[in-house]
């Protein structure tokens, strides 16, 4: 299985993932947690050129640069673990992408998407969880905890509620990959909802 999280920045996504992993272990299956952009080496290189001091402010030089770590992070590392029988859970995927780089960049999204489908090819997710709330809360969270701040996370309120309203969208549009997950309760029941979605997933006995 390949699910990966979406969401805005303090949304609570890490935390989902791991215990959607610790749970997934515990029913027996092999569990591999990675994120985009990264994953590989390669994939980590270009992480850092994005998400450092120096914002890179060309939303195709960026696009390209993203689309070429997914490559690398599709070829070294989810297709081999998928192939090699694991669950593959990715923090952010495509849906970050069409979201930042299309409905808040301006990108075109036919291009955009004509290109990631040659570059992702079947590796799609069959489920997607969006992590969602008020980006008010995730910017506070966000800067408690974080010592080192990106761009992203230093961009305004404003940018932050075009960045949910874009994930939003993308889920009124597939609603039966994207799960919508309301964030801003506490992490168990966030949990127990995401586990009561995956149950159609997983193989019975």
């Amino acid at each position: 299985m390949f699910i990966t999280f979406e969401g805005g920045e303090g949304a609570g996504k890490s935390t989902q993932i791991k215990l959607l992993a610790d749970y997934l272990t515990k029913l027996g299956f092999n569990v591999v947690i990675t994120r985009e952009p990264g994953g590989t080496d390669l994939a980590e290189a270009i992480r850092t050129l994005l998400l450092g001091s120096g914002e890179i402010r060309d939303a195709m030089i960026e696009f390209l640069l993203l689309t070429a770590a997914r490559k690398d992070h599709i070829e070294t590392f989810i297709e081999p673990e998928l192939h090699n029988d694991k669950v593959v859970i990715c923090d952010r995927f495509i849906d970050s992408t069409l979201v930042y780089q299309c409905m808040v960049k301006g990108l075109d999204r036919r291009l955009v998407e004509a290109i990631n489908s040659t570059v992702i090819g079947v590796f799609n997710p069959i489920i997607t969880f969006l992590v969602d709330i008020k980006p008010e809360i995730g910017i506070a969270r966000v800067t408690r905890r974080a010592q080192t701040l990106s761009h992203y996370d230093e961009k305004n309120v404003q940018f932050h509620n075009k960045v949910r309203q874009g994930f939003l969208a993308l889920a009124e549009e597939e609603p039966g990959r994207i799960k919508v997950i309301d964030g801003s309760r506490t992490q168990a029941t966030v949990h127990e909802e995401i586990v009561s979605h995956l149950q159609n997933y997983l193989p019975t006995e």
